[in-house]
């Protein structure tokens, strides 16, 4: 393996033994249906949702309080000190179900009774989703992690599965739902199987890519010199 990637994780802190991953394949509008469906089947439990930014968090935390009547409270950083230490008080507390946060909020979150772990939005780094999924299973229980993947981000979730060695369980055909086209693509160059990655800026593309852009902007050139 040329120029390999370490991750070093904090054994105290995160411990992926007991974390039941799994991952779903979906397109991005139907992400919240989705979602909403797995809250339905969590018996309850109390979760983190991840989103990628501050202004997603709150719009999804809205969205079901109000549209889905669940008690969720939002962590982001636009609120305030005060504002964190309400939210946190309350989630803590078992006076809302679902937190939903971004990962500088939520980091170095410690409470036992989360169960589940939603990444709504897939990071780009895998050690970001690994201190994710670190916020279930505390303190010697278990828990589930399970991730949204919008098929414009499966690149980024393959570099994910690269990096752990515990199974990472797919749950399209578990619960019945397609799974979009580009998965052949994920499903054909994909690790697990033992090929590169799928990269459609291979070195053979990317030199046809450089090629076509040297004869635009050379052809540019003379046009230019004419008139």
């Amino acid at each position: 393996m040329k120029n390999p990637i370490h991750i070093t994780v904090n054994q105290n802190d995160i411990t992926l033994k007991t974390i039941e991953q799994m991952y779903l394949i979906t397109n991005e509008k139907e992400k919240y249906n989705h979602l909403c469906y797995l809250i339905k089947q969590s018996n309850n439990n109390q979760m983190v949702i991840f989103t990628s930014t501050k202004q997603k968090a709150e719009e999804l935390a809205m969205n079901l309080r109000k549209k889905e009547l669940l008690k969720v409270t939002a962590l982001h950083g636009d609120l305030s000190q005060r504002q964190r230490n309400y939210a946190m008080h309350k989630f803590r507390n078992e006076q809302e179900q679902i937190l939903v946060a971004t990962d500088i909020a939520a980091r170095g979150i410690d409470i036992p009774s989360i169960k589940y772990v939603i990444n709504y939005d897939t990071p780009r780094d895998p050690l970001t989703y690994f201190h994710r999924i670190g916020r279930t299973a505390r303190a010697n229980s278990d828990g589930k992690a399970i991730s949204l993947v919008a098929i414009e981000k499966i690149s980024d979730f393959e570099k994910i599965l690269r990096y752990t060695k515990y199974k990472v369980r797919q749950l399209n055909e578990e619960i019945g739902i397609p799974i979009p086209k580009i998965q052949k693509e994920f499903k054909k160059h994909n690790y697990l199987n033992k090929n590169k990655p799928f990269n459609k800026w291979s070195k053979h593309n990317y030199k046809n890519h450089k090629k076509k852009n040297y004869i635009y902007k050379k052809s540019s050139n003379r046009n230019f010199r004419k008139n």
